[in-house]
């Protein structure tokens, strides 16, 4: 448990420190392993960068001090993976103590063109590499923000929301009744900077309308669906290879086949797993590929509509749809206008950023210190 804490310590945080490596003699890395030329460079190469140890500088600049550009991670992780097997997860890999703190460099100081490694990182089951992905992305939003733009409302806009609310009435308790009263001038300012703000934002996320289903098809069993599984499989193996255009095709095949991009027949998706409908993970497979292929338009549509859950276990609901708060954050700072996440950022899905403390980049944090930043 406790090595899994200080994993997630590392990764949430890339511009920061990592933790201190596992010891031999807690890991289940067989000898002939420890001892693997590619194991010893990459501990040699965690080791002389200091990257596996809390405090300053950060940790892009150990890195880059030490000669660890972002080529040459890739290389050291590179030659990790190829200790694996072909294909299928790799729990020897997992129990490399060199393994996180590369990936944790890899996050402060690699660029999306590093996406097709980490992907097929995270298909053997490293799950760090996935955070390792979004540490990257974060770094891009913070880059492509800078020149995003990100005005206050204007004076037209707040004249238009407060015309608008003309009636509106505030419930206030007095004793034990509530009374619907008018409200002060000072409230209906603040309301209507609020709705201003908030007018241009896109769609709820997790909460699209598909087609609906009929009671008759929920409780019917499964109709074979040979074609939606062979295209499932293909996405899963181009996962394993870090191929994302060829994700987005079968992604997108396995969509059209049920209305995309009009309304999901939900009816006739034949593939349900605990979390819900496969179409959902596929959305977000799509929304990723898009992404990472600069289609942020189409990135930002499909992470507001994936439904998070929809399925038999609610445990990673609520981290599916933070996953998709996020990219739906990244995609509209990359179209240049953060007026479309004013929303989303108000939720601060990250919480409050202490800048005395936290390793967190202003621009990397999804919360609404970035609105304060544009006026």
């Amino acid at each position: 448990m406790l090595p899994a804490l200080l994993a997630l310590i590392v990764v949430a945080a890339p511009q920061g420190a990592a933790i201190e490596p596992v010891s031999r003699e807690s890991s289940s890395v067989s000898e002939v392993e420890a001892s693997s030329p590619a194991a010893a460079r990459a501990r040699d190469a965690v080791d002389r960068a200091k990257l596996a140890h809390y405090g300053t500088p950060p940790l892009a600049e150990r890195a880059r001090t030490a000669g660890l550009d972002a080529a040459a991670i890739t290389r050291l992780l590179g030659d990790l993976e190829a200790s694996c097997p072909a294909e299928g997860r790799c729990p020897e890999l997992a129990q490399e103590p060199a393994l996180r703190p590369l990936l944790g460099a890899l996050a402060a100081v690699g660029s999306r063109a590093d996406a097709k490694l980490l992907l097929r990182l995270d298909a053997r089951g490293i799950w760090a590499a996935g955070s390792a992905l979004e540490g990257i992305l974060a770094r891009e939003m913070a880059n492509a923000s800078a020149t995003a733009r990100c005005a206050p409302p204007s004076a037209a806009e707040l004249r238009s929301a407060r015309a608008a609310l003309g009636g509106f009435l505030v419930l206030r308790r007095h004793g034990e009744h509530m009374v619907a009263e008018a409200p002060s001038a000072t409230e209906l300012d603040d309301l209507a900077y609020f709705l201003a703000a908030v007018a241009e934002s896109g769609p709820e996320v997790g909460v699209a309308a598909e087609k609906p289903v009929s009671p008759a098809a929920r409780t019917a069993p499964a109709t074979p669906d040979p074609e939606g599984r062979r295209l499932h499989e293909a996405i899963t193996r181009a996962r394993a290879r870090g191929d994302v255009d060829a994700i987005a095709r079968s992604a997108r095949a396995y969509l059209d086949r049920l209305g995309f991009p009009g309304p999901i027949d939900v009816a006739a998706e034949g593939d349900w797993a605990w979390g819900g409908a496969r179409f959902s993970y596929v959305l977000r497979d799509l929304a990723e590929a898009s992404e990472l292929r600069g289609d942020f338009v189409l990135a930002d549509q499909l992470y507001r509509r994936a439904n998070p859950g929809g399925g038999a276990c609610g445990t990673s609901v609520s981290s599916r749809w933070a996953e998709q708060v996020k990219g739906a954050i990244r995609s509209s700072e990359h179209r240049g206008e953060c007026r479309l996440a004013v929303a989303e950022r108000l939720l601060d899905i990250d919480g409050p950023v202490h800048y005395a403390w936290s390793t967190t980049a202003p621009g990397e944090d999804y919360g609404p210190a970035r609105l304060a930043g544009g006026g």
